[in-house]
């Protein structure tokens, strides 16, 4: 599956966990106004939110079956916003199934284990499972990651410096002067 779809799914899955949240806080105001309406005796009240418990709960039918076209456990259907980021930060295992695979079977091992999803011990323990630290030839070479190696070997270079000399070796390549 490309990148971009990933992307949007993360994204989508984002704004529908976002809707549950909410529907959940407004059916448990849902709940406390009907239980008052009927120890008052309110029924025109009571029935208004037995219709909102109702347009609720079908809202959370609906948008639960928007996510992967079945209900799932939520935990195991979406991305937290820690793991949102650190797949951007890391497209070329996103794109591979069989780092992705590995990825995700860490991940299962390490919720078991009761590691916070969003802490950063869990994803540095992602990172350590994709093989993403500084020195892992399969680590994910990232613009930030090239200026740290050019400032440890060359001294200070700013991205500036960096790009202009990219675009220069690009032009010499055209033009024959270097392989």
């Amino acid at each position: 599956m490309a990148y971009s779809d990933d992307l949007l799914k993360l994204n989508a899955a984002a704004a529908v966990t976002q809707a549950l949240s909410t529907i959940q806080a407004d059916s448990a105001d849902a709940e406390q106004n009907l239980r008052q309406s009927l120890e008052t005796g309110d029924n025109a009240t009571a029935a208004m939110e037995m219709r909102r418990l109702a347009d609720l709960q079908s809202q959370t039918q609906y948008l639960t079956g928007a996510v992967g076209g079945q209900q799932q456990q939520q935990s195991q259907s979406q991305y937290t916003q820690a793991e949102a980021q650190w797949l951007q930060r890391n497209p070329s295992i996103a794109n591979d199934p069989r780092k992705m695979a590995e990825v995700v079977g860490a991940a299962q091992h390490l919720m078991a284990r009761g590691y916070n999803r969003n802490s950063p011990e869990y994803i540095a323990a992602l990172d350590t499972v994709a093989g993403n630290h500084r020195h892992s030839g399969d680590a994910e070479l990232t613009p930030d990651g090239v200026l740290e190696i050019c400032k440890s070997k060359y001294g200070a270079v700013t991205p500036d410096e960096y790009n202009a000399g990219v675009n220069r070796l690009m032009q010499e390549k055209r033009l024959g002067v270097r392989k």
